[in-house]
This record gives structure tokens, C-alpha cells and sequence, in this order.
């Protein structure tokens, strides 16, 4: 599992994908916040 290169945190969340059903609008706000959560982390670590 210890890779030199780790996958990017926005590879296991694709921006564009389809949205099937009015439930996924739900999710979008605290996946973004979820995401600009993981950036300022990565961000902070450099």
C-alpha cells in the first residue's frame, strides 16, 4: 500500500459525474467542504 507517489484525494472524487437523482445536490455542499478540508490539509503539509 506504501507507494512513492500517493493517488491525488481528487481522484477518489471526480468533480464531473453524473447526477441521477435531486438527493446528490444534498451531498455537493459538505463534499466540497469535505474537499476544501482535505486541500488546506495537503496545502498546510507542504
Amino acid at each position: 500500500m506504501c507507494s512513492s507517489k500517493p493517488l491525488p484525494f481528487a481522484s477518489l472524487f471526480p468533480d464531473r459525474r453524473p447526477t441521477p437523482n435531486r438527493t446528490n445536490k444534498l451531498f455537493q455542499q459538505p463534499l466540497d467542504t469535505f474537499r476544501e478540508k482535505i486541500f488546506l490539509h495537503r496545502e498546510s503539509l507542504k
